[in-house]
């Protein structure tokens, strides 16, 4: 569920200590409750008297939907992918000379909202509050209530860095060698970047389809859960079906799922979104006799469109919105650029295949925002994209310990998604926020979600086609179990995860959260 990269930390070596602390003149405390202000061209010089040496954090660009922040000292130069929230600011990548850590979504680096004392690991190793009412004095300036975080790596390097509230960084401390900050040659001022959208009116639903996943309460009652799921205003369904659990022997296809959306989805007027994959996260799905073969494998393409034909055979009446090849496809191929390219060869093959049998069927394969997007095979996977006519997004916005983020991170994240794929229309065929606590969520957090997905929605809605909602009801500890057996998870994190998507309860009949009436208010003012 989250990418974690691990690593010994480098350092630049260093000399004895001596401090000078100068006169005071100004208090910068109380301008702003916000420590680390970021901004392109921001500049912080900090320069140590002792050791006749200066180090400036320069924040260059704003790109990918962080700061880029260059640290430049005279022995490697360092670069951090900064996204501030709150009294948060998270770090999405690190560079540390040519080496390149991208950690595939958001690392908790700096949070001032801690108690001192309070400490949480990083990639870089364990950070700490050690002070929170520290005082620094430096040439011109004396600064008050100051935070002060200490990070040590794995080696025992040791960084402190100190913040003044409105200000930024004002002292920095790393083997012996102590930094103030130098305000004469410092660029302390500028417009920070904005991404929380504004309310708007409830936009007419227009040609946006609205999808929800048909999960059961405890009393089993599919009929019901369906009808709850239309009466928020469900206009098209999804189905996922794994190659290997239609086809079990070779050209002998199970398709009764199939032939159920057929008659019976189509009869209530619903459209289908169908997932046929040869990839489901970190599984390879292909039929017992194909596995050990390239993805690209001549045999493996043709039987993938055999399957295709029995497929689209067993579908004459129901809409089909589009095929989706692989789910979260991303989790099987990270890291590996020869699975990638043979991915990307089946993908372009199989897609035209299925256009040609299926003239008007929008084809797509369906990556995690978060590891896809963000993380190190980030090019790889826009060149696997430009062969879908959609772009398929599954979206649960938690950082990389597994704690959910805010809910206003949907307003950056839906922009960069349009900015990123311009001209192509953007499904979500996974979208979703859990309420449990384990996480840092709450049904409350979980409606206010479903109100930004929504209002974000409307704001792109040129290129927003459709919300799939994951999921109505939440799971059973059963069905917990063996997701996580399947998935290889065996955490209380992954579990506390699984087990509290739903819009409603497991119990009894499913109760709804406060996200369920949510959403009905948000579907009903734009016409669902």
């Amino acid at each position: 569920m989250s990418l974690r990269n691990r690593f010994s930390h480098l350092r630049a070596g260093a000399c004895s200590l001596a401090i000078l602390l100068l006169t005071v003149t100004t208090s910068a405390a109380n301008e702003s409750p916000n420590h680390l202000p970021l901004a392109i061209g921001k500049q912080w010089t900090m320069h140590s008297e002792a050791w006749n040496v200066d180090i400036a954090f320069a924040v260059e660009v704003h790109e990918h939907g962080a700061y880029q922040v260059r640290m430049n000292n005279p022995w490697i130069a360092w670069s951090y992918a900064f996204v501030p929230f709150g009294e948060r600011i998270y770090m999405q990548s690190f560079r540390a000379g040519d080496a390149a850590f991208d950690f595939g979504g958001y690392v908790r680096l700096f949070d001032f909202g801690l108690a001192q004392g309070d400490a949480h690991d990083t990639p870089l190793g364990p950070v700490t509050v050690t002070a929170t009412d520290k005082v620094v004095v430096t040439a011109t300036a004396r600064y008050e209530n100051c935070i002060e975080l200490t990070q040590v790596a794995a080696d025992g390097f040791e960084q402190r860095f100190t913040f003044a509230p409105g200000v930024g960084f004002v002292e920095y401390r790393m083997a012996g060698g102590v930094f103030l900050l130098d305000e004469s040659r410092s660029v302390l001022s500028g417009t920070p970047e904005s991404f929380v959208l504004p309310t708007l009116p409830a936009q007419p639903r227009g040609n946006r389809a609205l999808g929800i996943d048909v999960t059961m309460a405890e009393n089993g009652d599919y009929l019901a859960a369906l009808e709850s799921a239309r009466n928020a205003g469900m206009q098209e369904i999804g189905m996922l079906l794994e190659w290997n659990a239609v086809e079990q022997t070779p050209g002998q296809y199970d398709t009764r799922f199939l032939e159920i959306a057929d008659s019976f989805f189509h009869s209530l007027g619903l459209s289908l979104n169908l997932t046929l994959a040869p990839i489901h996260n970190v599984r390879n799905t292909l039929p017992a006799d194909l596995q050990g073969l390239p993805l690209d494998h001549p045999d493996v393409i043709a039987r993938y469109q055999q399957l295709l034909d029995a497929v689209f055979a067993t579908l004459p009446n129901i809409e089909l919105t589009s095929l989706v090849v692989g789910s979260e496809i991303d989790a099987f191929l990270l890291g590996s650029p020869e699975r990638w390219q043979q991915f990307e060869n089946f993908f372009s093959q199989v897609a035209g295949y299925a256009r040609a049998r299926r003239p008007g069927l929008a084809v797509t394969t369906e990556f995690h925002f978060f590891t896809g997007l963000l993380g190190p095979d980030r090019a790889r996977l826009l060149s696997l994209m430009s062969h879908a006519d959609v772009i398929g997004v599954t979206y649960y916005p938690l950082d990389a310990d597994d704690a959910v983020l805010d809910p206003a991170f949907v307003d950056l994240h839906f922009g960069m998604l349009r900015d990123t794929f311009p001209g192509k229309s953007i499904n979500f065929y996974q979208i979703g926020f859990p309420s449990s606590t384990r996480l840092g969520g709450s049904e409350a957090l979980q409606a206010a979600f479903v109100s930004r997905v929504f209002n974000a929605w409307d704001t792109y809605a040129d290129a927003i086609k459709l919300v799939d909602l994951t999921w109505l009801h939440d799971r059973s500890p059963v069905e917990v179990d063996a997701t996580s057996a399947q998935f290889g998870q065996d955490g209380a994190n992954f579990a506390a995860f699984i087990g509290s998507l739903g819009l409603r309860g497991h119990a009894g009949d499913g109760a709804d959260k406060l996200a369920m009436p949510r959403l009905h208010s948000e579907a009903a003012a734009r016409g669902w």
